[in-house]
């Protein structure tokens, strides 16, 4: 009778940690689904699977935390094209006249969409209000559109100064706009 306490203790510990073993990688694989099936949803599943997948809080998120999560990725994205922005101005060597007024403007836009568009976004997510964040991920996307149009003027002259970081912030903000067009 006193050797069967010791046995039933075993095996209700060794139940217990089967079922915590095996209810963790039914979370992972839940989780992992719900990042593959927001991507697939996205112009561009490769690189949404790539930023999501990057952030460690993605494996927890529902659709609003990875849209979140996405919106970190623009903060990120735009704190870089600030920095640039302004390594290129103290640099001073422009091969166009058009290009300092165009680094000020893009400035602007970049400092705005950081500070109110970002930050409104992350406010509606966490207030569940979808459809707002939706417009300023547009909001995002417009900005850096025009940013690039600024170099251009009346006569494109092709890749610019902020091309490659404009182009990344669109695609960024088309994926969080894409992720939370879907959430219902």
């Amino acid at each position: 009778m006193t050797m069967l306490k010791p046995l039933t203790l075993l095996f209700i510990l060794i139940l217990c940690t089967t079922l915590v073993v095996t209810q963790s990688r039914i979370m992972t694989s839940n989780d992992a689904n719900l990042i593959e099936k927001t991507c697939n949803k996205t112009q561009n599943h490769t690189l949404c699977l790539q930023y999501l997948n990057a952030n460690p809080k993605s494996s927890t998120a529902d659709e609003y935390g990875l849209g979140l999560i996405m919106f970190d990725v623009i903060r990120l994205r735009a704190l870089s094209t600030i920095k640039k922005i302004h390594e290129l101005i103290a640099a001073g060597k422009f091969k166009k006249p058009r290009q300092p007024m165009a680094l000020k403007s893009c400035y602007d836009k970049y400092k705005t969409l950081l500070e109110i568009d970002v930050g409104n976004a992350n406010y509606y997510l966490l207030s569940r209000d979808a459809i707002s964040a939706e417009y300023n991920a547009m909001d995002i996307i417009a900005k850096a559109n025009t940013c690039e149009n600024d170099f251009f003027g009346r006569f494109p002259y092709g890749k610019e100064l902020l091309t490659d970081d404009n182009n990344l912030m669109i695609d960024a903000a088309t994926i969080a706009y894409d992720i939370i067009r879907f959430i219902k």
